[in-house]
C-alpha cells in the first residue's frame, strides 16, 4: 500500500523566480505540483521526501556558446545557447566566498517564452492500492447505494451487494447509515471500516477504488466514538 521510490518531475519557472533561493523556490514548486496527485503507474504521491540537490538539473550532455551575461542583486547569470534553447548558469556572489551553482542548478530556458525547465528527481512516499488488499477506511458518505471511505486521498465506494446479507436492505434515510436487521451494525458517515479492494480505476489523473465487507473479519471496527468494534 506504502511505499517509497525515487521519481522525476519537470518544473517550469519564470525569470522572476531567479536568485540566491532558486533551489528552495524549486522544491516548493515540485510539492505543490506532485503531493497529492495520482500518477497511473505509481499511485498516490503522499509527500515529497527528499530532493537532492545534484538531482535538481537539466539535461546531461548539451554544449553551447555563451551569448550574454547579466546580474540581478548578488546573483549573475551566464545564458549558453544550445540549437533552439539555452543554458542557464547561476553564480551567488552574496556569500562571503562566492561560488557558482550552476552544477546543481542548471536549467533550459525556453526559446520562445524565457521561462526555465528544470527536471527534478525526488524522493517520494507513495500510496497504491492493490486487488484483495486489505484496508482500515473512514466512511465519509452513505447513500442507499451503498458508502464512500477514504483512506488518505485514495476513495473507496462499497456496493450494498458487497455488505452482509443482514445490511442489504438496511440503509436508514434519517440517519444517513447502513443498519444491520439486529442494529448492532452502524455504518455512518465517520465510523471506521475494515474493507478488502476487489478493483480499482484510474480517471483524469484520480485513483478510485471499490470494496467489500462481505468476508470474514471485515466490517465495523470502530463506530466513531474511539471505541474499537468487535472484528
Amino acid at each position: 500500500m506504502f511505499y517509497v521510490k525515487k521519481l522525476e518531475h519537470e518544473i517550469v519557472l519564470q525569470p522572476i523566480h531567479f536568485g540566491p533561493k532558486l533551489k528552495a523556490t524549486i522544491i516548493r514548486l515540485l510539492k505543490e505540483e506532485v503531493e497529492g496527485l495520482a500518477l497511473a503507474t505509481y499511485g498516490y504521491v503522499v509527500n515529497v521526501i527528499e530532493v537532492p540537490e545534484d538531482e535538481i538539473r537539466s539535461v546531461s550532455g548539451l554544449m553551447g556558446t555563451r551569448v550574454r551575461t547579466g546580474k540581478q542583486r548578488h546573483t549573475t547569470y551566464i545564458v549558453y545557447m544550445s540549437f533552439r534553447r539555452f543554458i542557464l548558469h547561476c553564480c551567488d556572489y552574496s556569500l562571503p566566498s562566492p561560488r557558482p551553482f550552476f552544477l546543481r542548478c542548471a536549467g533550459i530556458i525556453e526559446y520562445d517564452t524565457g521561462d526555465v525547465v528544470f527536471f527534478v528527481k525526488y524522493t517520494a512516499l507513495l500510496l497504491r492500492p492493490f486487488v484483495n488488499e486489505v484496508l482500515d477506511a473512514t466512511v465519509s458518505q452513505c447513500n442507499q447505494l451503498g458508502f464512500f471511505a477514504f483512506v488518505g486521498p485514495l476513495r473507496i465506494f462499497v456496493s450494498k451487494h458487497s455488505m452482509p446479507e443482514d445490511m442489504f436492505n438496511g440503509f436508514d434515510g434519517e440517519r444517513d447509515a447502513w443498519v444491520s436487521d439486529d442494529k448492532e451494525v452502524v455504518i455512518t458517515s465517520g465510523c471506521g471500516v475494515r474493507l478488502k479492494i476487489k478493483g480499482r480505476t484510474i480517471e483524469q489523473g484520480n485513483i478510485a477504488a471499490i470494496g467489500t465487507i462481505k468476508d470474514n473479519y471485515l466490517g465495523l471496527i470502530d463506530d466513531g466514538s474511539g471505541e474499537v468494534g468487535e472484528q
